[in-house]
């Protein structure tokens, strides 16, 4: 009996004891659940406060920029009176601010700030202007810019563990509401980059518009963007002009908005490569050498990858399709770059005499004192004006080297497309024609309004050869460089003389297995012979070739000929260069 007792009371002492641990888990359950209740009702409390201080405020700025625009008139309560455009100053510089808790909120960074980067035309409006201007029912302080309507808490709510700051930053909010807009419809807009010196980004976006049916006015859009693989997709950047810099390379979604309407979102991709047209000269960087070519202002690089580093080649592309290659130099040879000058001892040369020897004629001294121009000379447009050009072309070069650290070369001979000279790959050599009409046709090649194309010197020739000498293993200044260039067997052009010429550019190897193209230049051992900005005047023969022919597989790229200044031949053509201003 006692033992059943004792039984009984033990087993009795347990089911209490479970009852109480039950008892004090659901409560506290319950008590976590009423405390996390509470809290996620305080927090949802401050966010219904934030964003009603935030639309009254709105409401007041709509006011306000409405006066801006009309030119009426504002008096505050402290009996000053604003007109028209001084309305946007109302309010306390910023310099009266927390200048740390303006950098919290103008931050450069893509974390907790207000997404606005640009101060200009913000003003303070503390408690005491809120109260001058007779507002009521806000009680927070705020950065206001009337002229484009933007309202920043100054303050700004923590929710969620991310600071909002303004509307437009909340979920599901709207942005400029109980504004009568005349808007009916969501514009459109275009969008580009360019890259800048300092090795940031430009988005630009122009063309606001309206698709055809819809309506509405275009007023001040204001623009906003992130990062597309951003990882707080309500976190947006703000711009209050259609043009803000960027400082890294990657895709980035656009809005454009204004007075309750947004655009659909436009992404656009930034390279580090401008493979679109650049609108003005463009420092490219090449990230593997870390070395510096200039793109001409309407030019773009290549897409090709093999085509878009400077130690081996990098090429740009004008508008009309024509190819150039960067010769990276300078005027002394520094920092391990090539000179820019002549050679006239280090390669093949042909000296006929004294009198026209291809060695000595520099074309800086080509109106020199004693230097004649022989009738046959100037019945075929080489005379001293002709002369002069030439010795500016020079100086030009020399100055546009010294400034720019380098200059292009053709990446092709020059080619014949409907008649027009073009450096294309594929094309007829522009062949058979006199030496002052390469001269002439040379110029303004796709060269456009800062930068300009030239008949290529013997600076530029030799600047070149010495730039793939160093690039490659071939050690005697061009004497083999590409000059393996005899007759072709496919794709041929046939001259009326039954001479065969290949196409400039037309591949890269050849059935000998030597290749044609050194670091992307084409040709300049072979296939046609090429005229050049040096003369002899008043000698026998006046003009001077560079390189071999399609017809001679001897001559190195460094090669000097000479011929009568009349002379036309299908295995004689040219190459252009271009320079910028």
């Amino acid at each position: 009996m006692k033992n059943w007792y004792r039984r009984m009371k033990q087993e009795s002492s347990g089911i209490t004891l479970i009852s109480l641990v039950v008892t004090v888990i659901i409560l506290f359950i319950l008590a976590t659940v009423g405390i996390y209740s509470g809290i996620n009702a305080i927090n949802s409390s401050k966010l219904t406060r934030f964003t009603t201080q935030m639309k009254l405020m709105q409401l007041e700025v709509n006011k306000l920029y409405e006066a801006y625009t009309t030119g009426e008139s504002i008096e505050t309560k402290d009996g000053n009176k604003y007109t028209g455009e001084d309305i946007a100053t109302i309010g306390k510089d910023l310099s009266q601010a927390d200048q740390e808790q303006l950098d919290n909120i103008f931050r450069p960074d893509w974390k907790d700030g207000s997404g606005i980067l640009n101060r200009e035309g913000y003003r303070y409006f503390d408690k005491e202007t809120i109260e001058n201007l007779e507002i009521e029912g806000i009680d927070e302080e705020f950065l206001i810019n009337v002229e484009t309507r933007t309202v920043i808490s100054y303050e700004g709510l923590k929710y969620d563990d991310k600071m909002y700051y303004t509307l437009e930053q909340v979920p599901d909010s709207l942005y400029n509401v109980d504004y009568e807009n005349p808007n009916t419809g969501k514009p459109t807009f275009d969008v580009r980059y360019e890259q800048l010196e300092n090795g940031k980004w430009k988005i630009i976006v122009s063309n606001v518009r309206y698709e055809e049916g819809q309506e509405g006015f275009v007023a001040k859009w204001r623009v906003k963007y992130q990062l597309s693989d951003t990882e707080q997709p309500d976190k947006w950047y703000i711009s209050e002009d259609l043009e803000f810099i960027v400082d890294v390379a990657d895709e980035y979604r656009i809005v454009v908005f204004q007075q309750g309407i947004e655009s659909e979102v436009k992404t656009i991709k930034i390279s580090d490569i401008p493979t679109e047209p650049v609108d003005e000269n463009t420092i490219y960087k090449d990230s593997e050498s870390n070395k510096e070519a200039v793109i001409p202002k309407g030019f773009k690089v290549s897409e090709d990858p093999t085509e878009q580093k400077i130690d081996t080649g990098l090429v740009v592309i004008d508008q009309e399709g024509n190819e150039y290659v960067w010769i990276p130099c300078t005027i002394d040879g520094a920092d391990g770059t090539v000179t820019y000058s002549r050679e006239e001892t280090k390669w093949g040369i042909e000296t006929d005499g004294s009198d026209n020897s291809r060695a000595v004629k520099d074309e800086l001294t080509l109106l020199d004192a004693g230097v004649t121009y022989s009738e046959l000379d100037i019945q075929n447009g080489i005379n001293q004006e002709i002369s002069q050009e030439i010795v500016n072309q020079i100086n030009a070069e020399k100055a546009s080297v010294e400034k720019y650290k380098g200059f292009y070369i053709g990446r092709y001979e020059v080619g014949k497309e409907n008649n027009k000279a073009v450096i294309k790959q594929d094309k007829e050599p522009y062949a058979e024609i006199k030496w002052i009409d390469a001269y002439q046709l040379a110029k303004g090649i796709g060269g456009g309004t800062e930068a300009t194309t030239y008949l290529c010197s013997s600076y530029a020739w030799d600047t070149a050869l010495k730039y793939i000498v160093t690039k490659t293993e071939y050690s005697d200044y061009g004497s083999n460089i590409d000059k393996y260039n005899g007759n072709w067997t496919s794709k041929n052009v046939v001259d009326k003389y039954g001479n065969i010429i290949k196409k400039a550019g037309e591949s890269k190897r050849l059935n000998t297995g030597l290749t044609t193209s050194i670091y992307n230049i084409y040709d300049m051992g072979g296939n046609v012979a090429e005229f050049t900005t040096e003369l002899n005047p008043g000698t026998s023969e006046t003009l001077v070739f560079r390189s071999g022919h399609y017809n001679d597989s001897s001559a190195p790229a460094g090669y000097r000929w000479d011929n009568l200044s009349y002379y036309s031949h299908s295995g004689y053509g040219f190459r252009a260069t271009l320079f910028l201003k």
